[in-house]
């Protein structure tokens, strides 16, 4: 489980506050007596003011996160943005509401279905990769490396940009093999799924980067490097 936060800004630590616990906290009524049945899970991270991309919170799948958000009435402009990622099996491909969006510096994706079971069949997704740098900055490019492909009964065409328009970078269907590394010089990608009646393969695994200055690119603490 990991979860990347794309925008957080929390003014007045003394009142406003991200609370990340390791464990998860099944809330119904009083917070603490909620935490104390879920055996109080302990504080592990606690974000306030701007924080600019914090590094990825990393943790087991079958333990879980609770993220606890603390504010009051008065707080200015304060925003909380964050993405996360399993490799367990989700719904559909991953997102409720079709494109989804990835908005996080680097991150990484999937179909949907777990490493070792068939994709979702029937299905048509699409993600918009919009990477948002810190403010002022604009992103240069935008790299995408595939860790895991198998898309026999399906078929992933990813564009430069975001609509049906923009270049074709890549397509294929039913191929096993990891491509090279797609790069866009639009500073957004559109990678678009969509699998047949009944899809054999396990479907992808992908990570993206986004290159802008100051960023930390492959290989750092965001994006581990595949050699």
């Amino acid at each position: 489980l990991r979860v990347a936060f794309t925008r957080l800004d929390l003014p007045n630590c003394s009142v406003n506050a991200l609370e990340v616990y390791a464990g998860r906290v099944p809330l119904a009524g009083d917070w603490d007596a909620a935490r104390a049945a879920a055996g109080s899970p302990s504080l592990v991270r606690r974000y306030c003011d701007e924080t600019v991309h914090p590094d990825w919170i990393v943790a087991s799948a079958s333990a879980g996160l609770t993220l606890r958000l603390r504010t009051t009435r008065h707080v200015r402009a304060g925003t909380v943005d964050f993405a996360y990622y399993s490799d367990a099996a989700k719904y559909r491909c991953g997102h409720v509401r079709d494109p989804g969006v990835l908005r996080a510096p680097s991150f990484l994706f999937s179909d949907g279905s777990a490493p070792t079971e068939a994709m979702a069949a029937d299905v048509e997704c699409t993600w918009h990769i919009v990477p948002r740098p810190p403010a002022g900055l604009v992103v240069d490019a935008v790299g995408l490396v595939f860790s895991r492909v198998d898309l026999a009964g399906a078929t992933v065409r990813i564009r430069d940009g975001l609509d049906e328009a923009s270049p074709l970078l890549w397509s294929c269907t039913g191929c096993e093999e990891v491509p090279p590394i797609i790069t866009s010089s639009a500073g957004a990608l559109s990678v678009r799924l969509e699998t047949s009646r009944t899809p054999a393969g396990t479907g992808f695994e992908a990570r993206y980067y986004s290159a802008y200055a100051g960023s930390r690119g492959v290989g750092d603490s965001w994006l581990p490097l595949y050699a």
